[in-house]
């Protein structure tokens, strides 16, 4: 069935992050949910990136109380603001 394979496909691109998800599911509508393709399993769309990078982007304007404090209730934000910090 079309929407068990999306279903799964969206939870790997978007890691069940509800903003990613919510992004791919509107491009997915966009274009009226086509078949999966192989590309589909070894790329992450572009919407996906989009939406990762501007979220990146606000966390970068907070200041460093704000940012900790978002970064503390929200696993995404601390994966992704640690995954951006230099080792």
């Amino acid at each position: 069935m079309l929407a068990d394979q999306w279903s799964v496909l969206i939870e790997l691109q978007t890691q069940g992050h509800p903003q990613l998800v919510h992004a791919r599911v509107a491009a997915l509508e966009n274009i009226g949910f086509p078949e999966p393709s192989i590309q589909d399993l070894t790329e992450t769309p572009p919407d996906v990136l989009e939406a990762r990078t501007e979220a990146r982007r606000l966390l970068g304007l907070l200041d460093d109380p704000t940012r900790e404090l978002v970064c503390r209730l929200s696993p995404y934000a601390r994966e992704s603001s640690h995954r951006d910090q230099p080792t």
